[in-house]
């Protein structure tokens, strides 16, 4: 059964339906329910017209800072509300793929990644290791996935959106821990995470031969390439907090997240079958 299938638009460029992951209890995620994304001000007509319709959205969560949201608001969707739920807090919020690239400033911008890239060239994993660890431990992030999934948690007949810029850091860890919470295996869990590779990979490739070229340093451009690529360590980091059995996400999810067993037993109701 095919599982994680990316959504074709013209303007969208990760977007990915959860629907066929074996879950728990021998069921699987529900086709046409959960849909993960990157930025949606991009969006065609058409495209609008597709989630609106043949989708038949009922709820964007957006996972951008309020900052984010601001400079590129999503585009309205016919029948679909929009929820803020800001991960990150803007003061604390890092430079990596998911902060917002103003086209207008690019050189600006390329020049933000090439100071970090720089400042982290003896350990660029290490620093997106960390990161991803914060987006499970830190209060902030935690109080606000655990509002991402009560939010999914309210409607059984819901058809939710959710997303950030990429779709790479803050949704790849929102999906882990939705996917945990209805039982799939980390190691397919892991497997669709490693896909946001595949849909920017001549974006990242030409964004890391521009650090190149500005600097004439592998070193730095190689490290500017592990803040926009996804790798199997940094969501691992995520996996070493929450556990490595069921027993163990459970807790997380009742002590780290607060949820309660009526919400995780909604959760797993309305989205396998």
């Amino acid at each position: 059964m095919e599982y994680g299938r990316k959504l074709e638009f013209e303007a969208l460029m990760n977007t990915r339906d959860l629907g066929g992951f074996p879950a728990a209890g021998g069921k699987n995620v529900r086709y046409g329910k959960l849909i993960r994304s990157g930025e949606l001000w991009k969006a065609t007509e058409r495209d609008k017209e597709r989630l609106s319709g043949e989708i038949g959205l009922t709820e964007i969560i957006d996972f951008r800072t309020g900052m984010e949201q601001r400079m590129k608001p999503d585009p309205a969707i016919p029948g679909a509300v929009h929820r803020s739920n800001p991960i990150l807090d803007e003061a604390t919020m890092g430079i990596t793929r998911e902060q917002e690239e103003k086209e207008e400033t690019g050189k600006d911008w390329i020049d933000q990644i090439i100071r970090l890239a720089s400042a982290i060239k003896n350990a660029p994993n290490g620093y997106m290791e960390s990161m991803y660890q914060n987006l499970v431990t830190a209060p902030h992030a935690r109080k606000q996935y655990a509002e991402f999934l009560r939010i999914l948690a309210k409607d059984p007949d819901s058809v939710a959106l959710y997303h950030c810029t990429a779709g790479k850091d803050r949704v790849g860890t929102g999906t882990a821990l939705l996917l945990l919470t209805l039982g799939v295996d980390r190691r397919l869990i892991t497997e669709d995470y490693l896909k946001t590779n595949e849909y920017y990979k001549e974006h990242n490739e030409q964004m890391r031969e521009e650090v190149l070229f500005r600097t004439g340093d592998r070193e730095t451009a190689d490290s500017a390439l592990s803040l926009y690529e996804v790798r199997e360590s940094y969501l691992d980091r995520v996996f070493s907090v929450i556990g490595t059995d069921r027993v163990q996400t459970e807790r997380y999810l009742k002590e780290g997240l607060s949820l309660k067993d009526e919400e995780i037993g909604r959760l797993r109701a309305y989205y396998l079958g």
